[in-house]
């Protein structure tokens, strides 16, 4: 495997340890840290911005 070859699995390990270092300081649920995204966190402005979509709805928005 070549550096190309390792270059995803790499990034991937990255916006993992990002998302679960950022989702744990931010209070995040886990499975809200299960579904967050990088781009949720907007480090500058101190915002996450948790958004809704087919494969995740926050607990305020399930219903049951």
């Amino acid at each position: 495997m070549g550096p190309k070859g390792i270059l995803k699995p790499m990034q991937t390990a990255e916006e993992a340890r990002f998302i679960l270092y950022r989702g744990f300081h931010a209070g995040l649920r886990r499975s809200e840290i299960s579904m967050a995204r990088v781009n949720w966190f907007n480090l500058e402005a101190g915002l996450l911005h948790a958004s809704n979509d087919s494969g995740f709805t926050s607990k305020d928005e399930r219903t049951g």
